[in-house]
C-alpha cells in the first residue's frame, strides 16, 4: 500500500498521531510516525533548541529511512500545526513527497503568534526586544527559533504562498471553522494557489 509519513506537530509526540495513523492503516496505508529531535518525546535533545529548519531535516530524514528500510521511493505527508508549514517547504525541496495533507496547518507564523500573545514576536526579535528565550505556543524555546524562521522565510504568509506556488504535487488543506490561528478563508486562499499552479 501507499506510504504516509506523519511528522509530529509542534509540541507533540508520535503518540498524538496514533489515532490518525490507525485510520490510515485500516484504509490500506503504511504509516511512519516519529518524535522529532530537539523536541518533546523520545528523540535526542529538548524543545528549547527546536527550529523549523530542524523539523524539516527530521522529516527528510524520516523519508530517507522509509526509502532505505522499505525500498519505497514515494510518500505522502500528513501534517498539522507548524509541521504543516514544514511539510509544504519539504515538498518543494524533496521530489519523493507526492502529496501533502495539512490538518489545520499554521501558514502565517507571524500572525498566529501575534494572535496568541497580542504582540508581534517576529518584530520583537528583529528590533532586539526579544533575546535569549521566547514562548512559542506554550513552550520556552531559544530565540534562535525566531531567527531561523525569519532567515528561512517560514514566518510570513507570503513565504508560505511562495513555497506553494513552487510545489509540483497536490496540496490538501483542512480548516476548522472556529480556528483563530488558521481559519478557513486563510487556508482557502493558500489552497487556491496550489490549484492555480496545477497541483490539484
Amino acid at each position: 500500500g501507499p506510504f504516509a509519513v506523519i511528522p509530529p506537530a509542534f509540541g507533540e509526540t508520535k503518540t498524538n498521531s496514533l489515532t490518525l495513523s490507525y485510520y490510515l492503516a485500516i484504509n490500506g496505508f503504511r504509516v511512519l510516525r516519529y518524535d522529532g529531535t530537539d523536541h518533546v518525546g523520545e528523540s535526542d535533545g529538548t524543545i528549547f533548541d527546536v527550529t523549523l529548519s530542524a523539523m524539516n531535516r527530521d522529516l527528510v530524514g524520516a523519508i530517507d529511512y522509509v526509502e532505505k528500510r522499505f525500498e519505497v521511493h514515494e510518500v505522502g505527508v500528513v501534517s498539522s500545526s507548524l509541521a504543516g508549514r514544514v511539510a509544504i517547504r519539504a515538498a518543494v525541496e524533496d521530489s519523493r513527497i507526492r502529496y501533502v495533507i495539512g490538518l489545520v496547518s499554521i501558514v502565517d507564523l507571524e500572525s498566529t503568534l501575534s494572535a496568541v500573545y497580542r504582540r508581534n514576536l517576529i518584530q520583537g526579535y528583529v528590533d532586539g526586544s526579544i533575546r535569549g528565550t521566547a514562548n512559542i505556543l506554550g513552550f520556552e524555546v531559544c530565540d534562535r527559533f525566531l531567527g531561523d524562521a525569519i532567515q528561512q522565510e517560514y514566518h510570513t504568509l507570503e513565504g508560505t504562498k511562495s513555497d506553494v506556488r513552487r510545489m509540483k504535487v497536490p496540496l490538501l488543506l483542512f480548516a476548522s471553522e472556529r480556528d483563530v490561528w488558521s481559519g478557513p478563508e486563510l487556508l482557502r486562499g493558500v489552497a487556491r494557489l496550489a490549484v492555480n499552479a496545477g497541483n490539484n
